[in-house]
């Protein structure tokens, strides 16, 4: 699969089970990856190593958060910035639209009690490779101590969970592989490594950025 970030022009939103998903153009680049910046955020796509750019409208993927148990996330239902979903406690599972950034808030972690983290969710739309998975399987995205540790110290986390070619399976954890920016050596681009092991399922990104107190609704 060659994983393309569609920019738009326009702001487009789409529904699911009462979500509204925010839509935009990103803000910059890292590493040769878009770099999401803003509560709007450009799209994720997928293209079939087979068969070519593929689209699937309505579809949804069902992430699972898979830890650290008792963090709360939320995500904008009403307008970019409110926060406003039903609370979700990992390990908790919802039906995401795919083809879609969202940028999610982070509340009631253990080892930073009263800090909010705001990371986004890129949710890739199925492919002939990742039909069969996505129909039957969710896709787990968990955040560690390390993770939170770089974030809070700077840096930039780049998660990739993909779905590995069958040359790739033997490194990968219950069929699905996950590659960390911070796990590999210098220089090596996570989500262009990911792509070359396998199709990419979802991308989470980060950092340390706060947002101001008059964007967050609650």
């Amino acid at each position: 699969m060659r994983y393309l970030v569609c920019l738009l022009l326009v702001a487009v939103v789409a529904g699911c089970h009462g979500q509204t998903v925010y839509q935009g153009t990103p803000s910059g680049t890292y590493a040769g990856e878009t770099v999401v910046t803003d509560v709007r955020e450009a799209p994720a796509a997928a293209t079939d190593k087979a068969t070519g750019p593929v689209v699937n409208v309505g579809q949804t993927s069902q992430i699972e958060f898979t830890g650290p148990e008792g963090m709360e996330i939320r995500w904008d239902v009403s307008a970019p910035g409110a926060f406003d979903s039903d609370p979700l406690f990992a390990q908790g599972r919802f039906d995401f639209p795919q083809g879609a950034v969202y940028r999610l808030q982070l509340t009631n972690v253990a080892t930073y009690e009263g800090k909010t983290f705001y990371p986004t969710l890129e949710v890739a739309t199925t492919s002939a490779t990742t039909r069969a998975f996505l129909a039957h399987s969710t896709i787990p995205v968990s955040f560690t101590n390390e993770d939170f540790a770089q974030a809070f110290a700077g840096n930039l986390v780049t998660k990739v969970i993909f779905l590995p070619d069958p040359e790739f399976q033997d490194l990968a954890t219950a069929g699905i592989g996950t590659l960390v920016s911070t796990r590999l050596d210098p220089g090596v681009n996570p989500i262009v490594e990911a792509d070359r092991q396998g199709t990419i399922l979802a991308v989470v990104r980060l950092g340390n950025k706060t947002l101001p107190s008059y964007v967050v609704g609650h």
